[in-house]
């Protein structure tokens, strides 16, 4: 039994590692992007924030009426919103 934990605890300290280096690696990334791409990354989040509020609050205010809730549903307004603005590949230094 006692051979079963400390398996256990060796591999979940070796999946706690692994998920530690990638945001390391990650936060890094996001860091060294330019001062514009994290500005609009920023907005983006906040407008995302703001689009989840509405969409909670629709669910509490048209309770019980799905074709009313549906217009605030985030993941259509996503996709019409990716279907309009195509993202860059690479993130972009103002020129």
């Amino acid at each position: 039994m006692f051979l079963i934990h400390r398996t256990h605890k060796r591999q979940g300290q070796r999946k706690k590692t692994g998920i530690e280096n990638t945001d390391t690696v990650q936060e890094t990334s996001r860091l060294s992007l330019p001062s514009d791409t994290m500005a609009v990354n920023e907005l983006k989040g906040k407008i995302l924030d703001q689009v989840e509020e509405l969409n909670s609050i629709a669910k509490m205010a048209f309770d019980g009426q799905a074709d009313l809730r549906a217009k605030f549903n985030k993941d259509l307004l996503l996709r019409g919103i990716q279907k309009q603005t195509p993202t860059p590949v690479t993130p972009t230094d103002p020129q």
